[in-house]
């Protein structure tokens, strides 16, 4: 049947080729269970069906033994009493019901072999259908394992990106301080030339040496 050879493929697949083949490889998965379920369960009821006409056949064919040894002893009754017409009549029912069983017990045996081969294909299809379970039950974890590392990877690559906005965010302080520095080193200089100002000599004071210098050198001309 296509649907074993598409289960046994699914089945014998390992997880990569299922990625690759497939977008959703446990949805596939799980849809394939369906399909075995579905039809295990359509096997079962053929089987109890064919297995029902097996046992409805065995019980006509004991009917058929039953009455064809009925007319064996109804023709030696009729033989005991010197009746030949009745015992032949006897003889000819017992060889229909011995044609008729023959002909139930080929049936009989044809039924059995089908339910034999059913049974024998719903244990194999059960026997898939439990590695199908067990597969999608590895194949789910694996999947959720991935997304999780997926997950994963996503938050550390979320975090490098954070990792640039402090290393800005460094570069920004370093400016300020560099700023800060040059602030402070203006100020400095700003009053180094306060105090030079400050300590230089004013025009009055030299007016006046100026002035003695000039007397001194009057009073010795």
């Amino acid at each position: 049947m296509k649907l074993f050879r598409r289960i046994n493929a699914i089945l014998t697949a390992n997880f990569n080729d299922l990625v690759d083949r497939f977008e959703d490889p446990p949805t596939m998965l799980r849809q394939a269970i369906r399909e075995m379920e579905e039809t295990i369960h359509a096997a079962l009821e053929n089987a109890a069906e064919v297995v029902a006409s097996e046992k409805l056949l065995a019980r006509q064919i004991t009917a058929q033994e039953a009455q064809a040894a009925t007319s064996q002893k109804q023709a030696e009754a009729a033989l005991s009493r010197s009746n030949e017409d009745a015992a032949r009549a006897a003889l000819v029912r017992k060889k229909e019901h011995e044609t008729l069983c023959r002909a139930l017990t080929d049936q009989h045996d044809e039924t059995h072999a089908a339910a034999e081969r059913l049974k024998r294909q719903i244990a194999a299809m059960q026997i898939q259908l439990g590695e199908a379970r067990r597969k999608f039950s590895a194949l789910s974890a694996r999947q959720s394992a991935a997304e999780a590392r997926t997950r994963l990877a996503t938050r550390f690559s979320n975090q490098s990106t954070g990792s640039e906005a402090f290393s800005l965010f460094d570069r920004m302080t370093s400016r300020i301080e560099v700023a800060e520095a040059r602030a402070d080193a203006l100020g400095e200089i700003s009053g180094f030339q306060s105090e030079c100002e400050v300590d230089a000599p004013q025009d009055a004071d030299i007016d006046a040496e100026l002035t003695a210098l000039r007397e001194s050198v009057a009073g010795t001309s």
